[in-house]
């Protein structure tokens, strides 16, 4: 219960409405939640954003660019890393991210 209650408290960071006021946010949060439906902008945002920020704090785990998978198969064949994977789609992305906005 406690997560979900924390669910109401994302009025930090690129999650923040576009004028970057909390209000702004909870007023579009609770509309969503209201309406049983999420606002394609405010997902496409997200989406967005979450891709950045998951490849700046792991950025050797995903793969960018279908170029980007080549390159580090090359690069795997002369070292010990490990193969880079691939981001979630766009579309898995947003069917997680509708789930918590909407429950």
């Amino acid at each position: 219960v406690a997560y979900w209650e924390a669910m109401e408290t994302i009025p930090i960071g690129f999650l923040a409405a576009k004028d970057g006021s909390a209000e702004q946010w909870q007023s579009t949060l609770h509309q969503m939640k209201s309406k049983g439906v999420v606002d394609n902008e405010v997902v496409t945002r997200i989406v967005s954003e979450l891709k950045r920020v998951l490849h700046l704090l792991e950025p050797d785990r995903w793969e960018l660019e279908e170029t980007d998978a080549a390159a580090s198969n090359d690069d795997n064949e002369n070292d010990d890393q490990k193969p880079r994977q691939k981001m979630p789609t766009d579309e898995q992305m947003q069917d997680v991210i509708e789930y918590i906005f909407l429950h």
